[in-house]
């Protein structure tokens, strides 16, 4: 972002989705059989078999395609009024209840655990949605299969919200994202979510999170303006990642957060204005990392081009410092 780093932090999943983020990371390294796959299809989701076993042919292993998972979807909603038109209660919650996993596996697949490379989701979550709480689910997520106009502070942040009109062009939408200006941006948007969602200390963590075998960087320290701290230049990732750690040391690091959680000298002062940074921040950004997500030569902003922003003309000086300077230790 040209006015500095932005992330999804553990507080936006926490605060957009209502799902909860403290707790033990999931654990499945061992990987999941064809044949279990196909058993956890029938069980779980109401396949048939020949339809699991069309997917795991398909998809070379124990994976489930997104379009399968929408079409399950339609179909067993289809049962379901069915099942309510004839007052069979049970298969009414049966087939709701395959509904809502397809759903969840749906959302793993494209939201949370989403690989733009890949059109399924591994079969291997389907069975954390096996002891399913319906009430959880749809207090948590009431625009399943429907769009709403209407929000309160016990919904979901995400339903607030409605993609903006004319902006499915992806290159239109990376354009305006970079020409965001620093008082653009609302760096702290859940202050009004907080009776519902209270801030949950685990989201100023700083290392190695986890999902299975997979593991991602967590760096709070370097989105301080998202917690309502002033932005410094932060200390180098290796501080804090231990790239030889063992899947079970960053479980552990996680579990107790014992030298994980920002002290108050990493967090530093609160901010005096939303999108406050230390005077050599900006400086070390460009040097570091990638100001816009659409990448300017550098005659474009030698020249002005078609990016006349503020922070354009505020970064035209800086491109010709030397791009090797360390980052500041702590």
């Amino acid at each position: 972002m040209p006015s500095g780093e932005m992330t999804i932090t553990l507080d936006d999943v926490s605060c957009l989705l209502h799902i909860p983020v403290d707790g033990r990371m999931l654990h499945h390294i061992l990987p999941t059989g064809k044949d279990e796959g196909v058993r956890w299809m029938v069980e779980m989701l109401g396949s048939t078999e020949r339809e699991a076993l069309d997917e795991v042919k398909k998809t070379k292993g124990a994976h489930c395609r997104f379009v399968y998972l929408r079409r399950l979807i339609e179909r067993h909603i289809k049962t379901t009024k069915q099942a309510e038109n004839d007052k069979d209660e049970e298969n009414f919650e049966k087939y709701q209840e395959y509904i809502v996993r397809a759903y969840m596996m749906l959302l793993v697949g494209t939201t949370i655990f989403s690989n733009k490379a890949k059109n399924y989701v591994d079969l291997k979550f389907l069975p954390y949605f096996r002891e399913l709480d319906l009430a959880w689910v749809y207090d948590h997520f009431q625009n399943i299969g429907t769009l709403s106009s209407k929000y309160s502070q016990e919904l979901p942040r995400c339903c607030k919200y409605l993609p903006p009109k004319g902006q499915s062009d992806q290159g239109a939408m990376r354009i305006m994202m970079d020409r965001l200006l620093p008082h653009d941006i609302i760096w702290m948007p859940y202050d009004d979510h907080r009776s519902v969602r209270p801030f949950e200390t685990c989201s100023i963590y700083s290392g190695w999170i986890r999902c299975g075998p997979a593991k991602v960087p967590y760096l709070s320290e370097r989105v301080l303006r998202q917690f309502g701290h002033v932005q410094e230049i932060p200390r180098h990732p290796n501080t804090r990642l231990d790239h030889l750690a063992t899947l079970d040391q960053i479980s552990d690091h996680w579990t107790l957060l014992v030298g994980h959680i920002l002290t108050p000298e990493l967090l530093g002062r609160e901010v005096a204005y939303a999108s406050e940074a230390s005077r050599d921040y900006m400086e070390w950004y460009v040097r570091h990392s990638h100001p816009h997500i659409i990448r300017i030569p550098n005659e474009a902003y030698l020249s002005g081009g078609a990016f006349q922003s503020m922070e354009v003309h505020r970064l035209r000086g800086v491109l010709s410092v030397v791009r090797d300077k360390n980052y500041k230790v702590r």
